[in-house]
C-alpha cells in the first residue's frame, strides 16, 4: 500500500501529527509530574521543619520519650509518614513502626544530606511499606548544634494517579486527532497525486519511445512545471540518445580494433567484458566466457591475484614479470596490467585488465641486442689485427722493409673489411628507412640476373662450383630498379659460393609465375638446418660455419629490405644439413596491378 506516493503522503502527515501530539503528551505529564513532586517537596519542607521546631526542646532536654508518641500523633493527622532521627542514625520515633525494631538511618541519603547542608530528598521504594515514597529530612538544631533529624514521607500514588489522568486526556486528544490528520491528508494527498499520476503516464509513453507525447497540466504549482521539465527533456532526449549511440559505436570500434587486449571483470573477478584481441589471445569468445571468473578464463593465478590486488588498493597494479598466454605454438609474452574502475562512489567495483603483447617488442630488443654484439664482434676481429700489426712495426719490424711492406698489405686488407663493413651497414639503414631512391621501370630481369651472376663467375671458377644461369624465355620483364636488383643477385650467388664446396653447383633459374616474375638462386652446398631458416635474413645472423667463411652477415638482410622495398618477396628452403640450399624471390611482373 504504501509504495503508491499519496498514501506516503497521508501516512507522513499522519505520523507527523501523532509524534508530535505524543511529544507533547510527554512532555506535558513529565512537566506536571515534576511540578506537583516539586510542590510535595515543598510541602513536606515546611512540615518538617515545624517537626524539627517542635522536637527540638525534647532533644535539648535528652528526654526523647515522647516523641514516638508525637510522631505517630501528628503523622496520622497529617496522613504523612514522620520519623524523628538523633544524630548518630537511631531512630527516635516513626508514625508507622516501632523505633526499637527499626534499623539505623544514618545511611539513608536524605538523612546524609541534611547532616551535610542542611537539606535532604530521595524518591525511592520503601521495603518496610512496599511502597514508593518521597522523603524530605531536615536536620533538629538548637544554638547551633545539631541533635538529630525530621523526616517526613508521602506516597508518590497521588502524584501518578494525577498523571495517569492527564496522560488518558492526551490520549484521547491523539486518538481524535490522527482520525482527522489522516481524512485531512488522504484530501490533500490525492489532489496533489492526480496531477503525478498524468505525469507518470506520459513518462512511461517516452520511456517506450514515443518523444513527440507532451503533458499538458494546467496551474503553476509545481507539478506544471514539473510537466513543462518533461516537456523540454522529449525535445533534447532525442538528440542525447543520438550522441550516445555514437559515441558507443565510437568506444566499441576503438576497443574492437586495438592491439592490446582487454578485459573487464566484476568485484568477483568475473569477466563481464572483452575486446577482438582478447577473443583471439585467448583463443575464446565473449559471449561463452561471460560470468565465468578469470582464473577459468586465462588459466593463469597470477592474472587473478592481479584483479584482487587491484581492488584490494583501489589502484593501478602491473604484474612484475611478462607472462607467455596463448595456445600451443603461438605462445606470446604478454606484459599486465590491472586498474579498477571508478565508480558512483569514488571506488572501483570492477577491475580493467590490460594484456599488451610485448612479444614483438621483446624480439626487437633480442635483435638489437644481437646487432649491437655482432657489430661489436665484426668490428673487433679486423681492429685487433691492425693494432696486432701495429705493434709488431713498431717493435721492430718496421725496419725489415719485406716484412714492412707485408705487414702493411695486410692492414689493407683490414681497413678494406671495416670499409666494407660500414658502407653495407649504412647501404642497410638507407634501405630499411626508405631513403634510397629506386629507379623502378620495366626491365628485362633475365638480362640483369645474368650480369650479376657473370660477375661472380670468376670466384665460382676458383672455388671449384659450376656456376648455371637457365631461363624460360630470353624476355621476361618486370617492374624493377636493374641496379638494386643485380645487387639482390650477386648477394645470393656470392652466398651459394661460399656454403658450396668444390665440384658443387649453383643454378640461377629466372621464370614466370601468375603475376610475379622468380629468380631461384639453388646450391649443392652444406644446407641449412630448417629451424633456422625464418633467422637467415636477420642483420649479421650466422651459423657456425658463416664465421669460417667470412663475409660481414649483411648481405642476405640486404637483399631482404630491397626485394621489400620492391613490394617483392623473399624466402630460403632446405632440407636440411648437407642437402644445400634454395634462395627464391619475386617482384611485380610488367602490366601487374
Amino acid at each position: 500500500m504504501f509504495t503508491r506516493i499519496q498514501w506516503r503522503i497521508a501516512a507522513s502527515y499522519v505520523l507527523l501529527i501523532a509524534v508530535a501530539l505524543l511529544a507533547l503528551g510527554v512532555y506535558l505529564a513529565y512537566y506536571l509530574r515534576q511540578e506537583q513532586l516539586h510542590q510535595l517537596e515543598m510541602d513536606l519542607r515546611s512540615q518538617a521543619l515545624i517537626i524539627a521546631q517542635q522536637v527540638a526542646p525534647q532533644l535539648q532536654r535528652g528526654d526523647a520519650s515522647q516523641i514516638d508518641a508525637f510522631a505517630k500523633r501528628v503523622g496520622r493527622a497529617a496522613d504523612v509518614r514522620i520519623t524523628i532521627i538523633d544524630r548518630t542514625g537511631r531512630v527516635l520515633g516513626d508514625t508507622d513502626h516501632d523505633p526499637n525494631t527499626m534499623d539505623n538511618h544514618l545511611s539513608r541519603p536524605e538523612v546524609r544530606q541534611a547532616l551535610a547542608s542542611g537539606f535532604g530528598e530521595s524518591m525511592r521504594h520503601s521495603r518496610t511499606l512496599d511502597r514508593d515514597l518521597l522523603y524530605v529530612a531536615v536536620p533538629i538544631g538548637s544554638g547551633g548544634d545539631t541533635l538529630g533529624v525530621a523526616r517526613v514521607a508521602m506516597p508518590t500514588s497521588d502524584v501518578q494517579a494525577s498523571l495517569n489522568r492527564v496522560v488518558t486526556v492526551v490520549g484521547a486528544a491523539t486518538a481524535i486527532a490522527i482520525v482527522l490528520a489522516i481524512l485531512l491528508a488522504l484530501v490533500v494527498a490525492r489532489a496533489t497525486t492526480s496531477n503525478i499520476a498524468r505525469l507518470t503516464s506520459a513518462a512511461r509513453s517516452m520511456a517506450a519511445g514515443q518523444l513527440h507525447q507532451r503533458i499538458e497540466i494546467d496551474g503553476r504549482d509545481e507539478t506544471s512545471e514539473l510537466a513543462s521539465a518533461f516537456n523540454e527533456m522529449a525535445q533534447s532526449l532525442d538528440s542525447y540518445i543520438s550522441t550516445i549511440n555514437r559515441e558507443r559505436e565510437r568506444m566499441s570500434a576503438v576497443l574492437s580494433y586495438m592491439a592490446d587486449s582487454l578485459l573487464i571483470t566484476n568485484a568477483r573477478g568475473e569477466v563481464q567484458a572483452m575486446n577482438r584481441a582478447a577473443e583471439q589471445l585467448l583463443d575464446v569468445r565473449e559471449q561463452d566466457v561471460r560470468g565465468r571468473s578469470v582464473m577459468a578464463v586465462i588459466r593463469d593465478h597470477e592474472l587473478a591475484g592481479l584483479v584482487r590486488r587491484a581492488l584490494e588498493m583501489q589502484g593501478p597494479v602491473r604484474l612484475p614479470r611478462l607472462l607467455e598466454l596463448g595456445s600451443d605454438g603461438n605462445r606470446r609474452l604478454i606484459d599486465a596490467l590491472a586498474s579498477p574502475i571508478p565508480g558512483e562512489n569514488g571506488t572501483g567495483s570492477q577491475v580493467l585488465l590490460l594484456l599488451r603483447d610485448v612479444t614483438e617488442l621483446r624480439r626487437a630488443e633480442t635483435i638489437r641486442q644481437e646487432f649491437v654484439a655482432n657489430v661489436s664482434h665484426e668490428l673487433r676481429t679486423p681492429v685487433a689485427a691492425l693494432k696486432s700489426l701495429v705493434e709488431t712495426l713498431e717493435e721492430g719490424a718496421l725496419e725489415d722493409e719485406e716484412v714492412a711492406r707485408d705487414f702493411l698489405a695486410r692492414m689493407h686488407v683490414e681497413v678494406d673489411k671495416l670499409a666494407q663493413l660500414i658502407e653495407e651497414l649504412l647501404e642497410l639503414s638507407r634501405i630499411e628507412s626508405g631513403k634510397v631512391e629506386l629507379r623502378i621501370h620495366p626491365v628485362n630481369l633475365v638480362e640483369v640476373v645474368r650480369a650479376g651472376a657473370e660477375r661472380l663467375r670468376p670466384q665460382a671458377e676458383r672455388q671449384g662450383v659450376d656456376l648455371e644461369v637457365t631461363v624460360e624465355q630470353p624476355e621476361i620483364l618486370a617492374l624493377a630498379d636493374p641496379e638494386r636488383i643485380q645487387q639482390v643477385v650477386i648477394n645470393l650467388v656470392h652466398n651459394a659460393i661460399k656454403f658450396t664446396p668444390p665440384g658443387g653447383r649453383i643454378t640461377v633459374r629466372v621464370y614466370s609465375l601468375d603475376r610475379e616474375v622468380a629468380v631461384t638462386v639453388q646450391d649443392t652446398g652444406v644446407g641449412i638446418e630448417p629451424e633456422l631458416l625464418d633467422r637467415l635474413f636477420e642483420r649479421f645472423f650466422k651459423v657456425d660455419r658463416a664465421r669460417s667463411a667470412g663475409g660481414t652477415g649483411l648481405g642476405l638482410a640486404i637483399a631482404k629490405h630491397l626485394v621489400l622495398a620492391h613490394r617483392g618477396r623473399i624466402w630460403a628452403e632446405s632440407e636440411g644439413m648437407g642437402k644445400g640450399a634454395r634462395f627464391t624471390f619475386t617482384l611485380p611482373a610488367v602490366g601487374a596491378a
